[in-house]
């Protein structure tokens, strides 16, 4: 069952999203306080795992036939945060996941809709072989 991450900060607290993302622009993560304050949000709500993924988006490309392509790549973890300390108990990096449109957003999209199928299943592959749930 996966909780918003905004229903978390209406009820328990945290950092807003929109902070988040702001510091997404310049970085790959967040910074330390902003985890803590996020965690510490999700805590409060009795969430037991928190998830975190960012992607990069490649420049579209035109193919020989017509079609644009472009690439994502992602990167996800997942952290047991029901103990004090967070533990990271899953983590998958989709370097080029690729995707075809007729346009660039079409391409974007179908390329994210590959990486994501690709990197939910390492996810899940990687939670259940530790027998978290």
């Amino acid at each position: 069952e996966v909780v918003n991450y905004d229903d978390v900060v209406s009820e328990c607290g945290g950092v807003e999203w929109a902070q988040i993302q702001e510091e997404l622009k310049v970085g790959k993560n967040m910074t330390r306080p902003t985890r803590k304050a996020a965690i510490k949000g999700a805590k409060e709500c009795e969430v037991k795992f928190f998830a975190f993924a960012t992607l990069d988006e490649g420049m579209a490309k035109m193919t020989a036939s017509g079609q644009k392509k472009t690439t994502v790549q992602i990167t996800a973890q997942v952290w047991n945060i029901s103990k004090r300390l967070p533990r990271k108990v899953a983590s998958v990096s989709i370097p080029n996941s690729g995707g075809f449109g007729d346009t660039g957003e079409e391409a974007f999209q179908d390329a994210l809709r590959r990486g994501s199928k690709i990197a939910a299943t390492r996810i899940v592959d990687q939670l259940n072989l530790k027998g978290l749930k």
